[in-house]
């Protein structure tokens, strides 16, 4: 969606949310969305729950992993390795 949709949709879920009193699953990779309508968040990562709180103590965490997330940092213990191989040398690297 273009950041003028999104805003709006947003806008109308907070509306309904408040609104009608109602609870909301919102799934999202992007924390910045997250942290405006949000009043609890579950982080996951490596298969379970990584972190859940406000938007405002994981903005806080010291878990390294948590922090690099929530400020989309490079460095941490989630490595990024650029160039990346191939999809398809990712594929059969993961496969053998």
């Amino acid at each position: 969606l273009d950041v003028t949709i999104q805003r709006q949709i947003m806008e109308l879920l907070a509306g309904l949310k408040a609104r009608h009193r109602m609870s909301m699953l919102f799934i999202s990779h992007d924390l910045g969305v997250v942290g405006e309508i949000a009043d609890h968040v579950v982080i996951l990562a490596n298969g379970g729950v990584a972190a859940q709180g406000t938007p405002a103590e994981l903005r806080v965490s010291t878990d390294p992993l948590i922090h690099q997330f929530v400020h989309a940092l490079s460095d941490g213990p989630v490595p990024f390795h650029y160039p990346a191989p191939s999809p398809s040398q990712d594929y059969a690297r993961r496969s053998a």
